[in-house]
């Protein structure tokens, strides 16, 4: 649908469908289907009308923000997703302007209860100017009551319809009332606690069961209501869909350039701006305006004009790891080759027949709403990521889930963590599936008794050992030659922070089971060599099937 170059003006008739369950209108004029009454789609100068960012009154035509929002709208939609979605945006791009407009032409229609609820007092103000723009610059052909109308709200003369813009916690509002159409702006902002923000999201999404939900926002750190909104979309949970809008979308993100500086430009490019002209196709005056908006903004960039969904959301508290390296790697990942386990096990990479291969695994008690447990395995050789299990299993049943995929991966060599659990999951490693023991890390312990030292099967995380893990990671982080695949092991490391009880963990409410399991993988990797002859027998296909 539509074409970010050019004007989005028709509509082919596969596509009507899809915009009309958007809140559009398709209506027939000369010339073929046109979108109706929302910007000046049809060619009249009379649509809607707005003030630009030189506060010029323009037609409303829309920009490549709104023309690659709408399509991936239409798209989710057209895959049967429910009418929820997370806008997480840069800096500008009409979005909050387009959203004013989708919702007051609503108003205009019999039976229409619209809201629009902002961060603060005056964003309120603003929004709701906005909104009475349309009015004022001649938006379609019904009005508001004068005399009904106030400051926050707008009441129509076909008498049934109601256009009210509000503060996010400022009224209650939502609860008792059934809603239409309902945008949220700057919700990353929203003011209160987590629990307070859920209240009321919950009392506005009941009101408006059977309407769309629009929740937009620039990133506003690692923390509240959209954050954790956005990051379960991201991963496919829940009913939210996520819309990212990166900053190159915006066609004033670019600053005038010399065939001269275009020379220099290329011949000082980062691997970071080589990725994005690869991938995004970025010109040389984007990536002039993008290293001037850097040095402007410096650490803020990536929350102000974020690239990519994970970055947004930049960390109050001080990263154990490089975070503009794990921002830089992050591109980098791959899409698994196949996924299984219902979705638990991601395969980036196939076992390769007489290759070695690596697992380091930490168990958890596998409870819902715990820490999930995890095994990844690494290329011996390379150090590539090739797959990762991730999920709840109780501790034995993620010590049978261990030793299939380790079988697959030409019986690989298993580091299993030790602690807590880990001592049921090495049993049912060693004891129960019989998996040769010279094929499971052992430590060197010395025997109480006689004071020589013993091999003992597992890895012990201790004060001592615990940092020569997290050391690895970080020096495997920071290589050129780090071939990573695991995005949310990325996010992971983005969210291992300094705490207040003076260690680097897990930020509350995240998890830290992927750095410690590719950590082991690593470190043995690294230091210990391990080898062993795997048994005479084929590798098992990779199945892994509980």
């Amino acid at each position: 649908m539509g074409n970010l170059g050019g004007p989005v003006n028709r509509l082919e008739p596969e596509d009507r469908d899809q915009w009309r369950r958007l809140g559009f209108y398709p209506k027939r004029r000369s010339g073929g289907p046109h979108l109706s009454r929302i910007g000046t789609w049809s060619g009249s100068p009379s649509g809607t009308s707005r003030s630009d960012k030189r506060a010029r009154i323009r037609p409303f035509i829309p920009n490549g923000f709104q023309r690659y929002y709408l399509e991936q709208k239409a798209e989710a939609l057209a895959r049967g997703r429910p009418p929820r979605f997370l806008v997480l945006k840069s800096r500008r791009g009409g979005i909050t302007t387009w959203e004013q407009a989708h919702n007051y032409f609503l108003a205009t229609q019999p039976n229409q209860r619209v809201v629009t609820l902002a961060h603060d007092l005056d964003s309120t103000i603003e929004i709701f100017d906005t909104a009475r723009g349309f009015w004022r610059y001649g938006f379609g052909d019904a009005k508001p009551l004068a005399g009904q109308s106030n400051r926050r709200e707008l009441l129509f003369h076909n008498g049934s319809s109601k256009f009210f813009v509000g503060t996010a916690g400022g009224e209650g509002f939502g609860r008792g009332f059934t809603l239409s159409r309902v945008h949220g702006s700057e919700v990353a902002k929203w003011p209160g606690k987590l629990k307070v923000q859920e209240d009321l999201l919950a009392g506005l999404t009941e009101a408006c069961s059977h309407g769309e939900v629009v929740l937009e926002s620039t990133a506003n750190g690692a923390s509240g209501l959209f954050y954790e909104l956005c990051e379960e979309a991201r991963v496919g949970e829940g009913v939210w869909t996520l819309i990212f809008l990166p900053w190159w979308l915006d066609d004033d993100c670019r600053l005038p350039i010399l065939p001269k500086e275009v020379e220099r430009l290329e011949a000082t490019l980062t691997e970071k701006e080589l990725f994005l002209i690869d991938r995004h196709g970025l010109e040389p005056d984007q990536i002039k305006w993008r290293r001037a908006k850097k040095l402007e903004l410096k650490r803020l960039f990536p929350q102000e004009y974020p690239e990519s969904a994970t970055e947004a959301f930049l960390r109050s508290g001080h990263c154990f790891f490089d975070v503009d390296r794990i921002l830089a790697l992050s591109p980098r990942c791959k899409e698994p080759v196949r996924v299984l386990q219902g979705g638990k096990l991601h395969i980036w990479v196939e076992p390769e027949k007489g290759r070695r291969y690596i697992i380091g695994a930490d168990s958890s008690e596998g409870l819902p709403g715990r820490d999930p447990s995890a095994a990844c395995v690494l290329d011996f050789e390379t150090g590539a990521q090739v797959a990762r299990l991730w999920g709840y299993w109780r501790p034995h049943e993620f010590g049978r889930l261990i030793v299939k995929l380790a079988k697959a991966y030409n019986w690989a060599h298993i580091v299993p963590e030790v602690n807590n659990h880990g001592h049921s999951t090495l049993n049912t490693i060693l004891v129960q599936e019989g998996y040769p023991s010279n094929a499971v890390y052992h430590r060197k312990k010395f025997d109480d008794g006689t004071s020589r030292p013993v091999k003992v099967a597992g890895w012990d995380t201790t004060a001592k050992t615990r940092p020569l893990l997290l050391d690895a990671v970080a020096e495997m982080i920071d290589s050129e030659g780090f071939e990573v695949n695991d995005a949310e092991f990325l996010a992971e490391c983005h969210t291992f922070n300094l705490q207040e009880n003076g260690k680097y963990e897990a930020d509350d409410g995240k998890h830290d089971d992927l750095v410690i399991a590719w950590a082991l993988a690593y470190y043995v990797r690294k230091t210990e060599r391990p080898y062993h002859h795997p048994p005479k027998v084929k590798a098992e296909k990779v199945e892994v099937a509980a």
